[in-house]
């Protein structure tokens, strides 16, 4: 639904022959979700406590191993480099998470995908034919009722009002409805910054006596750094803290929890619109549509298929980073589940 033309890609072949395509390599900021997703939610099973803690790393070390078998499988060997990068920025950010975070404290984790039928045209049963497929951090419950959690790993928070607007969360919870019998009243999205948080700035005195050894804490505003980590700098380098420094440290997100209700019916609705979905990829797969470009920066700047969707006639390109693999529609179920 976010364009058509990726959709083709993956999936229908019909830009590239009659082939999908399957990415050699997986792009670092999805290997970092999938396992800082993966570790908070196994975090939050038990928290706060020291198992819980390595348990937690434990979940993230087992998703990017996971993540290095499945591009050995396609091909690819693995930077031993960039692995151990991903491995200590997402490490980082977990134990900066820990420490900080406030645990849902009865989170239920669901380690399998799910897959639900759609509603069938008259509603009473599920299709035996189309069904949507998700995988869903977990769930929690309070005074309200149950709650559907899901964590996102973003390079910028987003606003409440973007993610109120989402539909994917509403989709996860008409399926995790479906599956469980739990009817969630609402969704908790969990996002976490990508960035981890860097030591106070350390700089050359401008006055003599000042700090320690000509050295001295920086009290500039754009640090991307704690107020904890900030006055322990201060505290070393004796020097008083800025106020203003301070304060601007924090107001600075790290991570946010928003809560969304559903409203009465919304689920229902929910369901209704992936009914509207299945049609349309019903009517993109059979080729009654041709795939349209949807070019924007949101939508382009992330895309893996970016460097040939401008031309997907040249083989030769394309197979430096994708596999040509069947179209969904004729893949056995052991290679859908693969």
């Amino acid at each position: 639904m976010t364009c058509w033309a990726r959709h083709a890609f993956a999936y229908t072949g019909h830009l590239t022959g009659g082939r999908a395509l399957r990415a050699r390599a997986i792009p670092r900021v999805l290997s970092e979700g999938r396992a800082l997703g993966a570790a908070v939610a196994k975090w939050h099973e038990q928290a706060p406590t020291l198992l819980a803690a390595l348990d937690a790393a434990e979940v993230l070390r087992e998703s990017l191993d996971a993540d290095e078998t499945e591009m050995r499988i396609h091909g690819l060997e693995p930077d031993v480099s960039e692995r151990a990068a991903v491995e200590e920025h997402c490490t980082e950010l977990l134990i900066h998470y820990m420490l900080h975070a406030e645990p849902f404290g009865n989170l239920t984790r669901l380690e399998d995908e799910i897959t639900v039928g759609l509603p069938s045209r008259t509603g009473v049963r599920h299709s035996s034919r189309y069904r949507f497929v998700c995988r869903i951090d977990g769930w929690t419950w309070n005074e309200q009722g149950p709650w559907l959690v899901e964590f996102k790993l973003r390079g910028r928070l987003q606003s409440a009002e973007l993610i109120s607007t989402s539909r994917q969360m509403r989709w996860y919870a008409w399926a995790l409805r479906e599956y469980t019998g739990v009817s969630p009243v609402g969704v908790m999205v969990e996002e976490l910054w990508n960035v981890v948080p860097a030591p106070a700035r350390i700089v050359n005195a401008k006055r003599k006596g000042e700090g320690i050894n000509g050295r001295t804490v920086s009290h500039a505003t754009d640090q991307r750094t704690t107020p904890e980590l900030y006055l322990e700098a201060c505290r070393l380098y004796e020097v008083e803290p800025s106020e203003e420094t301070l304060a601007h440290l924090r107001e600075i997100r790290w991570r946010q929890r928003t809560p969304i209700i559903f409203r009465e019916g919304e689920l229902d609705e929910a369901g209704a619109e992936l009914v509207s979905a299945a049609k349309l990829i019903r009517d993109l797969d059979s080729g009654e549509l041709h795939p349209i470009r949807h070019v924007s920066n949101a939508t382009c700047t992330s895309c893996r298929f970016r460097d040939i969707c401008p031309s997907p006639e040249d083989e030769l390109y394309i197979e430096t980073l994708f596999e040509f693999v069947p179209p969904k529609r004729e893949r056995l179920p052991e290679e859908l589940a693969a």
